[in-house]
């Protein structure tokens, strides 16, 4: 075995240094396998399924190891809810080699479906298709390889390798994920957002098992409908229970420490439905105290959400820039008659499509746009235009509303689908809140005036 291998000798030593949960971060365990979050999860929600005994790799562990996980994504599945995920394997059969940075065999998963093979036979066009139980042959070669596989595949691909780069599975799985192209875990490990990451994948295994609020199935809705992923759910909210107040006073310092121009907001969610919600804005050091005395209230919800956001956007500052780039938000509205849907567009430059309330007392000050588009009319009618803070002229302010009707014909499947539920229901009116950003619209929200009647009786 030797003297290097980090988890032989203390699998928590990274954590302890890093002042991260120890024994508590590990969310499965059998006696071979246990499972945890990635010391530096290139998503929330990545997670390393490692063996209690030394093997080099998978390929080299035995039969029951095997097996062990095999259960553990069953219990993962089901979980999960069915819901898509990635599998994928640095296979060191010896020292140094196929790119793992640590000799002792450890899957990685992902939370949703990467489409890695494309790209991964151009690099290795010597590759075949077996499961885990067939990779031994590997290990009895001493040949290196490098396994991946996506839930739905009839089985997973084994690319031969030889002496290569280390994490060179993490930084295709990271350029996927994130379009990251410098990825390093053993340097963004002790970031703050490495440490928030990890926390925030925690919270969402414990978040599996517990009861859902109206507010997270409506979330979930809009992920049925494919009008919003998985991948946004976990990254955009982490929900912690209420006896978990000194974790998201952590998160928030950590966010803090991140420094790059993010603001935190914590919201207060009760089981049933309310239609305003408690909020909470953090944005600088200041503002810990207020959200301690925010979170001694939580006792009266279900969850707390933690969710970020940027200091350059609409809501703080009204500029609605989102990293540098413009962005806009607002609500469609949609309301049914003999001659079919009537769609209400209205947006405004910023982040948050709360805004649409400001508009009348700072018109001066935001950039606006209403359109309409009967069921009988194939396009929209601009009836009501505002040049305000964030555009110079109109012409560049009606681009920005082309850009949105384009993202929102590739999700009229999508939004077809929706309307017929709530018709199935008996309700003829949706809005629904949106946001766009770097050019990819994220519908945040809807709502009906029977949400509670569909949610009782809509499977998700």
């Amino acid at each position: 075995m030797g003297m290097t291998c980090h988890f032989c000798e203390d699998i928590f030593q990274k954590n302890r240094d890093l002042g991260l949960p120890v024994e508590d971060s590990i969310i499965y365990e059998d006696n071979n396998i246990y499972v945890m979050p990635d010391i530096c999860p290139l998503t929330v929600g990545h997670l390393l399924i490692i063996t209690k005994k030394h093997f080099q790799g998978y390929a080299n562990a035995e039969n029951e190891v095997l097996h062990s996980v095999e259960r553990f994504l069953c219990c993962y599945e089901e979980k999960t809810e069915g819901r898509s995920y990635t599998v994928f394997e640095h296979g060191a059969v010896m020292p140094s080699t196929a790119g793992a940075s640590v000799d002792h065999a450890h899957i990685h998963i992902v939370p949703f479906r990467l489409e890695m093979h494309e790209l991964l036979k151009g690099f290795f066009p010597d590759y075949c298709q077996k499961e885990l139980a067939g990779l031994a042959e590997y290990a009895e070669r001493n040949q290196p390889y490098l396994f991946y596989k996506a839930k739905g595949d009839k089985s997973g691909y084994v690319y031969r390798v030889g002496g290569m780069e280390s994490q060179f599975l993490r930084k295709v799985a990271a350029k996927l994920i994130n379009q990251k192209e410098d990825y390093d875990w053993k340097i963004a490990y002790r970031g703050a957002e490495a440490y928030t990451d990890f926390c925030n994948t925690l919270a969402w295994w414990k978040g599996l098992s517990y009861s859902i609020t109206f507010k997270w199935k409506k979330k979930l809705i809009l992920e049925k409908y494919n009008l919003l992923s998985y991948k946004e759910l976990l990254n955009e909210i982490h929900r912690f229970k209420t006896d978990e107040k000194n974790i998201v006073m952590k998160l928030l310092e950590k966010e803090l420490e991140k420094g790059n121009g993010q603001y935190s907001r914590l919201i207060l969610v009760p089981d049933r439905h309310r239609y305003k919600l408690p909020n909470y804005i953090v944005e600088k050091q200041e503002d810990l105290a207020g959200a301690k005395e925010f979170l001694s209230h939580a006792g009266e919800f279900e969850e707390i959400w933690h969710l970020t956001g940027s200091r350059e956007g609409g809501l703080l500052e009204g500029t609605g820039k989102e990293g540098g780039k413009k962005c806009f938000s607002g609500r469609i509205s949609y309301s049914r008659d003999d001659y079919g849907w009537m769609e209400i567009v209205e947006m405004v430059s910023g982040d948050d499509p709360r805004q649409l309330e400001r508009y009348s007392m700072e018109s001066d000050k935001i950039d606006y746009i209403r359109a309409i588009k009967t069921g009988v009319e194939s396009v929209y009618r601009i009836d009501s235009i505002h040049v305000g803070a964030q555009y110079k002229g109109i012409r560049e302010w009606i681009h920005c509303f082309e850009q949105l009707n384009e993202e929102l014909n590739k999700h009229y499947e999508g939004l077809y689908r929706l309307r017929r539920m709530i018709s199935h229901h008996g309700v003829y009116s949706l809005s629904l809140d949106f946001r766009v950003k770097e050019n990819k619209i994220s519908f945040l929200d809807w709502d009906t005036s029977a949400d509670e009647k569909i949610l009782e009786n809509e499977s998700i």
